[in-house]
């Protein structure tokens, strides 16, 4: 049940509570509790009203007979009491009186009766005290009256004849006793006439009640003895497909049927006094399979003995199903950053073995091992991308791309690639937004999707790609709570294959995990497209059936500028340098020592560093001398490599720092890449990459 639901039903509950509070506090009883050794717990403010005797805020933690206001109880009486008391028993009409500071003679009579737990132990009393001092003076003056009328008549046998002399004065007599009578009879219909008004106060709280409980979205009832309804609420009878009043005297095994024998168990230990809760799953007769969380509540009558329970049933599906997409979001993230780490770390090992291979190459020209081992490591390299792509941390160079011009660009390489059997149909409308994404990883994402189309249609079939432009929230599309952006664009991927079933379609973003046979797939392409367009800001869907095709929908932010048109300048030689001086921090040896060799083969000075200490003691002896430091963003010893630069240009500002690192989650330790930085170098790296990017920077 959706949290407001839950609070507007505890406020509505907590308006009933007050409303009775008030009727307490505006009748004539004034209410009390004692706990298990007969001390008062609690008193209602009315008490001291009434000139009860009994003051709340002296009485707490004392008994009766503790209180001085006790001071004229009949002995036999008081002895009854705390028999009943000593008994548990309950009693009704305990009388005594007491007076007031003003003078004034009070009666009262309390009545009370014993309080047990669930589980049948006595926990106290419970009751309320009546002022009836009026009816108490009406009982005193009919006594009165009575003895002076007998005295009345025995003086009539004595003395006949005085008593016919005096008539007149008799007739006097008898009228005003009769006004007295009157203005009795005038208060007890006033007394009456109160109860009337609490009766009706009382019938007004449960239909306030009944109003709550019709307009909660849980099951609300009332279940006696006999295993009966005597209360349902318009939920419990809408699930039961039944009007209220066809509920009301009906047992669970004829309103569920078989289902019953599921919570017969509990229905048993209720019954037998038990306060339970349980799960299950439950078809009801509207013909809806509900998941519920019920909860049992014993009721007790006056004696203690069990009368019945009051049940309450919510419908707990949508829950159920909200924890179990929370699970599975969480285990994908879990996977995520170790596929990360795992990547990262590889990236390092591959930064060496691929720098060399090219070291190598220069020594000894063109090697048959050395191109099977270099294709390896590309091979390598490109599984990592994926890694870290599905994980969210590889290096993107976002910007806004024209999907026009991309898609036809593709299409020839898909046509190469799926063969003439696949026919390919795209559709990108001329007002198509731009999108802010990376253009290759892109354009790998749709070639990862074609392929995936092209195995599930061994015999052929058609491929769609199509492109529109979609307000997330105006359109009603579902997707991450994590898309801040309302206008995107949906390029969706569809195909006439075979379909996926649901077991698969729940673990398609899982890296690693595949359906093709061994050595066919890695398992890494959707994990791929998914990984870039969380990163990118987006989402990705997937839509597929057995036999129906499957349709995989790329949701990207909409780009606030036009796409770029001009291309980047391409260097095909090594530019090499003229003696600049260049700083390498790396922790790892291997990645280092590849660095300081390439940059000492392009002419370049090189002086190196393993961790931000020595590299601070090298900037203190050679600052004058040192162009550019090239730092891996993590380091040890708790200074990452931009934190490090910022203070090392606070120091010297002509440094011109360059970055590397095998992810860019390296780039979220203790803050992006500073603005000062000049470039960002992504492992592994060829010798031509790192001499265009040391170039670059000396030449800005």
């Amino acid at each position: 049940m959706p949290i407001t639901d839950i609070q507007e039903a505890l406020a509505a509950l907590e308006e009933l509570r007050a409303r009775f509070d008030d009727l307490a506090d505006t009748a004539a009883d004034w209410l009390w509790e004692m706990d298990e050794e007969l001390r008062f717990t609690h008193i209602s403010n009315d008490a001291r009203r009434f000139n009860s005797g009994v003051d709340p805020s002296t009485s707490y933690g004392k008994t009766r007979g503790d209180l001085v206001a006790f001071d004229r109880v009949d002995p036999d009486d008081w002895k009854r009491h705390q028999d009943d008391l000593t008994a548990r028993r309950p009693f009704r009409n305990f009388r005594y009186t007491h007076v007031a500071t003003d003078g004034s003679l009070h009666h009262w009579s309390v009545s009370g009766r014993p309080v047990y737990d669930s589980e049948g132990a006595f926990r106290g009393y419970r009751g309320l005290g009546r002022d009836i001092t009026e009816r108490a003076r009406i009982e005193i003056r009919l006594h009165e009256l009575n003895d002076e009328l007998q005295t009345e008549i025995k003086e009539r046998r004595q003395a006949e004849e005085a008593l016919r002399s005096a008539h007149e004065e008799l007739e006097t007599r008898v009228k005003e006793r009769t006004a007295e009578l009157y203005e009795a009879n005038a208060a007890l219909t006033q007394e009456i006439s109160a109860r009337k008004q609490a009766a009706k106060a009382l019938e007004e709280s449960r239909d306030q009640l009944r109003l709550v409980t019709n307009n909660l979205p849980v099951a609300i009832g009332y279940i006696d003895i006999h295993k009966q309804f005597r209360f349902a609420n318009k939920t419990f009878a809408e699930w039961l497909a039944r009007p209220v009043e066809d509920v009301i005297g009906k047992s669970a095994t004829e309103l569920l049927g078989k289902e019953q024998l599921k919570i017969q168990s509990h229905i048993d230990k209720s019954i037998a006094g038990e306060q339970l809760s349980y799960v299950e799953s439950i078809n009801y007769p509207d013909g809806v399979t509900r998941n519920i969380r019920a909860t049992h509540v014993p009721h007790r009558g006056e004696d203690g003995i069990v009368e019945g329970y009051f049940t309450l049933v919510e419908d707990i599906s949508e829950l159920q199903q909200a924890e179990e997409a929370l699970r599975h979001a969480q285990k994908i993230e879990v996977v995520g950053q170790l596929t990360g780490g795992v990547a990262h770390d590889f990236n390092n090992l591959l930064a060496v073995i691929l720098g060399n291979i090219e070291l190598l190459e220069d020594e000894i020209g063109e090697n048959q091992i050395l191109a099977t081992i270099n294709r390896a490591g590309k091979r390598g390299a490109e599984l990592t991308q994926r890694l870290l792509a599905f994980s969210r941390q590889q290096a993107l160079q976002p910007q806004s791309i024209n999907l026009a011009d991309l898609i036809s660009g593709l299409h020839d390489l898909l046509r190469r690639t799926l063969g003439e059997p696949v026919r390919i149909l795209t559709r990108v409308p001329d007002d198509i937004w731009p999108v802010f994404a990376d253009p290759g990883q892109l354009e790998s994402a749709l070639l990862n999707l074609a392929i995936n189309a092209r195995d599930a249609m061994p015999n052929g079939g058609v491929l769609e790609i199509w492109c529109s432009n979609v307000k997330l929230q105006e359109d009603g599309i579902l997707v991450s709570d994590e898309i801040t952006a309302d206008e995107c664009v949906q390029i969706a991927v569809r195909d006439t294959g075979t379909g996926m079933p649901e077991d698969v379609l729940e673990r398609v973003f899982e890296p690693f995990y595949t359906t093709k046979d061994v050595g066919e797939g890695t398992g890494l392409g959707l994990s791929m497209v998914y990984g870039f367009a969380r990163q990118s800001g987006g989402d990705v869907v997937i839509e597929s059936e057995p036999g129906t095709g499957t349709e995989v929908k790329i949701y990207l932010p909409r780009s606030d500028v036009a796409a770029a048109t001009e291309e980047r300048t391409q260097f095909s030689d090594l530019t090499r340098g003229q003696g600049e001086v260049i700083l390498v921090l790396e922790d790892d040896p291997d990645v280092r020592s590849l660095a300081v060799t390439i940059l000492d083969g392009l002419g370049y000075r090189v002086l190196e560093a393993a961790d931000a200490t020595a590299a601070m003691q090298v900037l203190a002896e050679e600052a004058n001398n040192i162009d550019l430091p090239l730092s891996d963003v993590v380091l040890p010893g708790g200074i990452s490599g931009p934190e490090l630069a910022a203070r090392a240009k606070d120091l010297y500002p002509k440094l011109k720092p360059v970055f590397m690192s095998g992810y860019s989650a390296d780039l979220n330790i203790n803050g992006d890449i500073p603005n000062f930085a000049e470039a960002f170098l992504t492992k592994p790296f060829k010798r031509a990459d790192l001499a265009r990017v040391i170039h670059e920077t000396l030449a800005s």
